[in-house]
């Protein structure tokens, strides 16, 4: 969410920071993607191809001072792409002022920019719940800015917004989410490692329980948390709510005990078992033994990974698996926008300072 923030520390200065703040039609990369451009080296992308080398150009061409310019740039006849969109970026060199609104950046919160039309050199706000770091320049604009940002927070307003000022100051108001979501897999098995490698990277936390601490391996990726427990399926009841669930252990009583505790649980957005049709139609026969309601049992995903994918490598197993799953969390993802979209108040006006 905020590794931008570590590469302009390490570029000491000579660096800017490039922001997509508004955007049309067809483009690459959404609003509120960010990239830091060196001298020699860019961290992040906007798209690549001839957007990305544009707005590099441009970035590199500001790095003499510190400055902030609002650039659009039209993917087709000005940059010869075909999916012709078009895109507008804060292009901001770094400044000092920025350091304490970044020092406190933390999730959740609405990071606030200030862009004066002179393009002279920005300012930053983060507002949170609790306060604010940092300033815009000005008290009265500070205040409003910042009850504009806690309307957003109340609301669970997750869309960037670009405001235009009557003295010409342009504020961009950027939420800045957790939006990672919690995948709990079980089992460290050759299938389990392949998906962790696969997911490794993704905006995901990874929750990897086994009883076998010698199947995990030394190291694993930044985004797992690992847990070694003698029984698993008593880690159900404490794990995040609403999260991804993928059952791949070396025991099918295990598989069959950790599925049905999930299904009993409710509150998931994806559960997958790893095994074919006949030990899914094992399964749910004595899912309904037990008193599961058959309304749950369509909930469970077995076979898993996305369709067309018939190899049984386990790296080809985990990149059907992984794919699934994001299905189901983009799924999720649209239907809170949308959520969030026709729930959304009328956000408070923001007013230049008289």
């Amino acid at each position: 969410m905020t590794d931008w923030i570590g590469h302009l520390r390490d570029a000491e200065g000579a660096a800017a920071l490039v922001t997509v703040i508004a955007a049309r039609g067809s483009v690459p990369r959404e609003v509120g993607v960010k990239m830091v451009v060196g001298p020699e080296r860019i961290h992040g992308t906007i798209g690549g191809g001839s957007l990305e080398y544009e707005a590099t150009r441009r970035a590199r061409s500001l790095l003499v001072r510190p400055q902030a310019r609002i650039e659009k740039l039209h993917l087709g006849p000005d940059l010869g792409q075909c999916c012709g969109g078009h895109m507008t970026v804060l292009i901001e060199t770094t400044s000092a002022s920025w350091w304490p609104a970044l020092d406190a950046i933390a999730a959740p919160a609405v990071l606030v920019t200030a862009v004066p039309g002179d393009g002279s050199v920005s300012r930053k706000m983060l507002v949170t719940a609790a306060g604010a770091a940092g300033s815009l320049g000005d008290d009265r604009l500070d205040r409003n800015a910042a009850a504009s940002a806690r309307a957003m927070l109340d609301e669970g307003v997750g869309a960037p917004c670009l405001t235009r000022l009557e003295d010409d100051t342009s504020l961009f108001h950027e939420p800045l989410l957790d939006d990672r979501f919690d995948l709990v897999l079980f089992g460290a098995g050759h299938v389990g490692r392949a998906v962790v490698e696969v997911m490794a990277g993704l905006p995901c936390r990874i929750t990897w329980i086994d009883s076998r601490a010698h199947e995990i391996p030394a190291r694993v990726p930044a985004n797992v948390a690992v847990r070694i427990s003698p029984a698993p399926e008593a880690e159900v009841a404490g794990l995040p709510d609403d999260a991804c669930w993928l059952v791949m252990t070396h025991s099918h009583d295990l598989d069959f005990e950790l599925c049905a505790r999930v299904l009993e649980r409710g509150g998931f957005r994806y559960l997958g078992l790893i095994g074919s049709r006949t030990k899914r139609a094992r399964f749910h026969k004595r899912f309904l033994e037990r008193g599961i309601a058959p309304e749950a049992l369509p909930r469970l995903t077995c076979p898993i990974g996305i369709a067309g994918i018939a190899g049984k490598h386990p790296r080809e197993i985990a990149i059907a698996v992984a794919a699934e799953i994001l299905q189901a969390e983009s799924g999720a993802r649209e239907r809170g926008a949308l959520i969030a979209e026709t729930g959304r108040a009328k956000l408070p006006a923001v007013r230049a300072p008289s």
